[in-house]
C-alpha cells in the first residue's frame, strides 16, 4: 500500500505503477486510496461512465487486488479504472443561470424571474432507483415570494445551449391555492423504489425581504393569518407528498397536524418552515428539519413514519435548546456583516448516518454539530413525554463545523459533507469516536457562494446547488443585492465533484446502488454540461 499518493509527482506515480506491475499484481485492481483520494490505472478508450463505475466497484472490493482481473474487464477487454480524479476538488459546473428560466412561461405576472431562486436538488438514475431508466435532475424553487410559477422542476437542455426548468410532474400538480396540490417545496429525497419524498411546506410568500429595492410588505393579523399585500399566504397546511417518479403520480399525501407544525404565524411570518429531509428506507421514516414550530417552539426535528397507523402515517416534533436559536456567532460574508440577520437562525441542516443510527443536525446561525439517536426519534409508539426524554438523553454535541452550513449529507462510507456559506466553501469531514476531523476543504468565491443542498448520483459524484442566497434573501435590507444583469456572473449553479462514494442510502439494508445490469454502462447518460 502506497501512502500519500495525492502528493506524488507524476514520475513517482509512474514508478510506483512499474513496481506494482513487476510484483505481479493486477493493474486492473490497483486502486490507491489515501487521504480520501482515489487513484487508479485507466484505459483511455473507456467512457467516463465505465471508468467511474469500475472505480467504485474497485473501491467496494478493496482487499482483493491480487485475485486477478475483474469480470467486467474480461467482458469488455478494458481496464476502466479512473486516472487522476481528485477527491472533493473544485466542483464542475453542470448548469448555471443568471436568472431562473422556466418553460412554459405563464402569463399574467405569474412568473417574475427575480423572485425565483434555486435551493433543492436530487438526481434519479438506475443507480439511485432502478425505476429511473435515464438520468433526471430535479431542482426546487421555493415560493418565498409571488412570481414563482413552479416550485418543483426538472432540468432540460435548451436547443442551442443552456438549460431550462420545466414543471414536474406537471404545472397542474403544483397549482397555487389548491391545497391538494404542491404549494412550496424546499427540498426532497428519492428512495430506491423511485419514490420522491416531497416536503410541501404549504405556506407561501413568507420571506421578510428579497432582492427587490424595498422589503416585502408582509403582515399577519391577531389570529396569526396573513393579511399583508405581499403575504404571507398560510392557507394550505404543510404536508408530505410521495410521488412515483416514472409515472409522476401522487401515491400518498400526509398532512401534518397542527400539534406538529405551526399553522399560524404571529412571529415569524412563515409559521412553520420545513426545510431539509433524510430518509431511512428500512423503517420508511423521514427526518425533517423545521426552523419554526407551533407555540413558539423554535427549531426542531419533525419525524414522519410512513407505515404507522396502517400505512396512513403519523408524525411528531422534537425540540430543545440544541435545536433552537443559539445566537453568538459573528457572521460575515465577503466582509459584509450578517450577524443581526442570521445569528439567531435555529436548526437547519440535517443528515442521517450511513448505519441509520444517528441523526446529525446543525444550525444556520451557529457552527455547532449535534447528533440524536435515530432509534429514539423514530419510536413514535412511545408516550410523548418518555419519547422526548429518550431523545434528549441520546443527544451528543460532536463539535463545531469549520463554517456555517445550510445543509449537509453523509456518504455510504461515513464521510460527512457540509457547506460553509460564510466562507464561500464546503468541507469533507471524518467523524470517528465522536470527533470531527476535517479531511478536505474547498474555498471558491465564484462557485461555492452559499452552497445550499446536496444530491448523489451514486456513480461517485456528489452534486450541490449554490445560490448566493444572502444576496437574494436579504438584498433589500443590505448590500449587496442580487445582480440579475449578468455583470457579476451567474447566480445559480448546479455542480458536481468526485468523492468516490455514494449516498448514505446505499449503505442501508436491502439497497443496491449498482444499477440494473440491463442498463449498466449502456443507458442514456445526460451530462447537462
Amino acid at each position: 500500500q502506497v501512502q500519500g499518493c495525492h502528493r506524488m509527482s507524476p514520475s513517482l506515480r509512474a514508478g510506483t505503477m512499474q513496481v506494482v506491475g513487476r510484483a505481479g499484481l493486477s493493474l486492473a485492481w490497483l486502486t490507491l486510496i489515501c487521504a480520501g483520494e482515489a487513484f487508479a490505472v485507466s484505459d483511455a478508450s473507456c467512457t467516463e461512465e465505465e471508468s467511474v463505475m469500475m472505480q467504485l466497484k474497485t473501491k467496494e472490493q478493496k482487499g482483493h487486488e491480487s485475485q486477478g482481473v475483474s469480470g467486467d474487464q474480461h467482458r469488455s477487454g478494458k481496464d476502466c479504472g479512473n486516472l487522476k480524479k481528485e477527491f472533493f476538488d473544485t466542483p464542475e459546473i453542470m448548469a448555471e443561470w443568471v436568472a431562473v428560466e422556466v418553460d412554459p412561461v405563464p402569463g399574467g405576472g405569474a412568473f417574475k424571474p427575480d423572485m425565483n431562486t434555486i435551493t433543492g436538488i436530487k438526481l434519479c438514475n438506475p443507480h439511485v432507483a432502478k425505476a429511473c431508466k435515464d438520468e433526471s435532475i430535479f431542482v426546487t424553487i421555493p415560493r418565498w415570494a409571488m412570481g414563482v410559477a413552479y416550485t418543483l422542476t426538472v432540468v432540460e437542455e435548451k436547443r442551442g445551449g443552456g438549460h431550462v426548468l420545466k414543471p414536474w410532474p406537471s404545472a397542474e400538480a403544483q397549482a397555487i391555492g389548491d391545497c391538494s396540490k404542491i404549494q412550496y417545496v424546499q427540498s426532497m429525497e428519492i428512495d430506491p423504489d423511485g419514490v420522491m419524498w416531497v416536503i410541501d411546506a404549504g405556506h407561501k410568500y413568507m420571506s421578510p425581504a428579497g432582492p427587490a429595492p424595498l422589503p416585502f410588505n408582509r403582515s399577519v393579523n391577531a389570529q396569526g393569518v396573513g393579511d399583508g399585500p405581499d403575504g404571507p399566504d398560510l392557507t394550505c397546511p404543510p404536508k408530505m407528498v410521495l410521488i412515483d417518479i416514472p409515472t409522476g403520480k401522487f401515491i400518498q399525501t400526509y398532512v401534518f397536524p397542527a400539534s406538529v407544525v405551526a399553522y399560524t404565524a404571529p412571529d415569524p411570518f412563515f409559521g412553520t418552515f420545513l426545510n431539509d429531509i433524510v430518509i431511512d428506507t428500512v423503517k420508511q421514516v423521514a427526518y425533517i428539519s423545521d426552523l419554526s414550530g407551533p407555540d413558539g417552539e423554535g427549531g426542531g426535528i419533525v419525524v414522519y413514519d410512513r407505515k404507522c397507523k396502517g400505512g396512513k402515517g403519523c408524525s411528531r416534533r422534537y425540540h430543545d435548546a440544541t435545536t433552537g436559536s443559539t445566537p453568538g456567532a459573528l457572521i460575515y460574508i465577503d466582509f459584509h456583516n450578517y450577524t443581526d440577520l442570521i445569528s439567531d437562525a435555529p436548526l437547519n441542516g440535517i443528515a442521517l448516518s450511513a448505519d441509520r443510527k444517528w441523526v446529525y443536525y446543525s444550525h444556520l446561525g451557529n457552527p455547532g454539530l449535534w447528533k440524536a439517536s435515530a432509534d429514539a426519534l423514530s419510536n413514535l409508539g412511545e408516550r410523548k413525554g418518555k419519547w422526548k426524554s429518550a431523545v434528549q438523553q441520546s443527544i451528543v454535541k460532536i463539535g463545531e463545523l469549520n463554517g456555517l452550513s445550510d445543509g449537509m449529507t453523509f456518504g455510504e462510507d461515513g464521510m460527512l459533507f457540509a457547506g460553509a456559506y460564510n466562507l464561500n466553501g464546503m468541507d469533507a469531514y471524518d467523524i470517528s469516536g465522536d470527533k470531527l476531523n476535517t479531511v478536505k476543504s474547498i474555498r471558491d468565491r465564484e462557485r461555492a457562494a452559499w452552497v445550499d443542498t446536496w444530491a448523489w448520483d451514486n456513480k461517485g459524484y456528489l452534486w450541490m446547488t449554490s445560490n448566493r442566497l444572502n444576496q437574494w434573501f436579504f438584498g433589500s435590507l443590505m448590500a449587496p443585492t442580487m445582480d440579475f444583469s449578468g455583470s457579476q456572473g451567474t447566480n445559480f449553479k448546479l455542480m458536481k465533484t468526485w468523492v468516490g462514494t455514494n449516498s448514505y442510502i446505499c449503505a442501508q439494508e436491502g439497497v443496491d446502488c449498482s444499477g440494473s445490469s440491463k442498463h449498466y454502462g449502456s443507458y442514456e447518460y445526460h451530462s447537462y454540461k
